[in-house]
């Protein structure tokens, strides 16, 4: 995580900035001046940013456990431990969005009037202006993110819904997910949890089950081998494929339209949704997966969303979950395929 999240902020920070770093002690304002620069540079990031690691030799003898557990309720670093100090863009994620937006709106904690009465909460924004936020603010923004991440020779490998943050821009993180957020100019999406990610040149070396992935789409790679752009194509789409999972999900959950809070809902985890496309559609997203979803009363406005601009949402989302099957059937592995293409798609315009 900290090799990758290095690789992502070098761009942004100055090269006399690491041994100002090093040498903190003998020149803590300057460095602190610093830190506060980087701050305000890892806010519109598309990546969770490092400010640092704790220094446990600074605590050692002043850090009293029980105390450290109530403050954080966790135990203490151990010795051995590395402590890492991210930049603070909240704690919500897809995964916490990712809800019928009824069913969220009926979980709200229940006011009170001037008298003690129940007040009932506001009703929801129009569909079609949560589906510009969910669309043109979280999905472009993550396809977005992911992009700049490919763009500086790196895969993330470990993609999910709980490793995409959204964000505010305002003091208050949680205004991104609330049931009520519909301004994509607030909205700040960041992708987390780097720990798996590697330099695209090295995912042959560092990670064997890559190898037989790509086998199993015809790929002849041998473990160790240099990375061509057959290979660095495959690795980022792999990403692109976990990202259509992620994307799918958050489309077919707040862009449900339930008449109650109870009504049932078609499963919409990522095994139920493999198993749909992989075993039952054969990855066909634009005709059978889409009859599979149109066939849902809840889903009719989602399946007329996407067939807009001769299925323009469809498209993006073929060319996600289908990108390994894609990539394997290139004729030509001259160039390297690019994530960020897709925002040129109408869907997003």
């Amino acid at each position: 995580e900290m090799a990758a999240l290095a690789t992502l902020q070098s761009s942004l920070i100055d090269d006399d900035w690491a041994p100002i770093a090093a040498a903190r002690s003998g020149n803590l304002r300057k460095d602190q001046m610093n830190v506060a620069k980087l701050v305000g540079l890892l806010q519109p990031a598309p990546f969770t940013g490092l400010l640092g690691e704790v220094n446990l030799a600074e605590l050692e003898g002043n850090m009293e456990p029980n105390e450290f557990y109530r403050a954080l309720g966790v135990p203490p670093p151990k010795p051995e431990a590395v402590w890492l100090v991210h930049e603070y863009a909240g704690l919500s994620t897809v995964d916490s969005y990712a809800k019928p937006p009824m069913i969220r709106r009926a979980n709200l904690p229940i006011k009170k009037g001037f008298f003690g009465n129940p007040v009932t909460p506001d009703p929801l924004p129009p569909w079609q202006t949560r589906a510009n936020y969910v669309i043109k603010g979280m999905v472009k923004g993550a396809i977005s993110a992911l992009a700049d991440i490919h763009e500086q020779g790196l895969v993330h490998r470990s993609l999910g819904r709980t490793s995409i943050i959204l964000s505010s821009k305002t003091q208050d993180k949680r205004e991104a997910v609330s049931v009520y957020a519909t301004m994509t100019s607030n909205l700040i999406v960041k992708l987390s949890d780097f720990g798996f990610a590697v330099p695209q040149s090295k995912v042959t070396t560092d990670d064997p089950d890559f190898v037989t992935r790509a086998r199993t789409f015809g790929l002849s790679i041998q473990p160790g081998q240099e990375t061509n752009v057959q290979i660095a194509n495959f690795a980022m789409a792999e990403d692109m494929h976990a990202l259509g999972f992620v994307i799918l999900a958050l489309l077919l959950t707040t862009l449900a339209e339930l008449v109650t809070p109870e009504d049932p809902m078609p499963p919409t985890d990522e095994d139920s949704l493999q198993r749909l496309l992989g075993e039952i559609f054969d990855k066909d997203v634009k005709e059978q997966f889409r009859e599979y979803v149109m066939n849902e009363d809840l889903w009719q406005s989602l399946v007329e969303l996407l067939d807009e601009d001769d299925g323009a949402g469809w498209n993006v989302l073929d060319s996600l979950l289908n990108a390994r099957e894609k990539a394997a059937a290139a004729t030509t592995q001259d160039n390297l395929i690019s994530v960020r293409g897709l925002l040129n798609n109408p869907l997003f315009n």
